[in-house]
């Protein structure tokens, strides 16, 4: 079970989705907090602790993130590797959150490690829905691992 005060992280570098993801968040009744990220550097970035993000009190670690693959620069695969190859993030949830329906991002999200791939609803109130599924099932019924402290 996903306790309420633990966080998760969108990473999502269209701010429109970013809007329309925080109001379905809302009014699915989640109410664990929800930082978002608003793009795969800054998603390293904040993971690793790194630059700006160093501060694991105002930046704490996620017990789940919720990863766009379709980003500019550094893309949600890319993060999803570069985490999985790093010891301390190899347990961290990952599920991937995209419009992207195609059997080859699919395959490899799921070969680097992605827990679940789901697919961006096209309306709201579809969004509401998925992410009360979501809520319903892995947030109730889902055990998540404790990461390492920093260091």
């Amino acid at each position: 079970m996903l306790p309420e005060g633990r966080l998760v992280v969108l990473v999502e570098d269209n701010p429109d989705d970013r809007f329309l993801f925080e109001r379905a968040w809302r009014e699915a009744g989640i109410k664990n907090p929800l930082r978002m990220i608003e793009n795969g550097q800054k998603a390293v970035d904040y993971l690793f602790g790194t630059g700006e993000y160093a501060d694991r009190t105002r930046h704490p670690l996620p017990a789940l993130v919720l990863l766009d693959i379709k980003m500019p620069g550094l893309n949600g695969l890319d993060v999803l590797k570069r985490l999985r190859e790093s010891g301390k993030f190899r347990s961290l949830p990952v599920a991937i959150m995209t419009a992207s329906t195609s059997l080859d991002d699919i395959a490899e999200a799921y070969r680097l490690g992605a827990n679940a791939f789901f697919i961006k609803p096209s309306s709201v109130q579809e969004l509401i829905e998925l992410l009360a599924a979501i809520k319903g099932c892995w947030f109730r019924y889902t055990e998540f691992p404790t990461l390492p402290a920093a260091g």
